[in-house]
């Protein structure tokens, strides 16, 4: 039974990660997928005075 649940933990932690991980790769403007160069070379942030991901609020929550 521990050893169920040490493996129920990590199949979770591993899914988390993974929607995490790839959720700092898709864009929210248009549903495209973008790279963390094209955040930064993104001037569209820095001109509206926003932080990376302030403007994907539905899929970054308040980043």
């Amino acid at each position: 039974m521990n050893y169920n649940n040490k493996s129920l933990s990590l199949f979770l932690s591993l899914i988390l990660s993974l929607i995490l991980f790839t959720s700092l790769f898709v864009g929210c403007d248009n549903g495209t997928a973008t790279t963390a160069a094209d955040v930064d070379t993104f001037g569209d942030y820095a001109a509206k005075g926003q932080t990376a991901y302030s403007n994907c609020t539905p899929c970054h929550g308040t980043f």
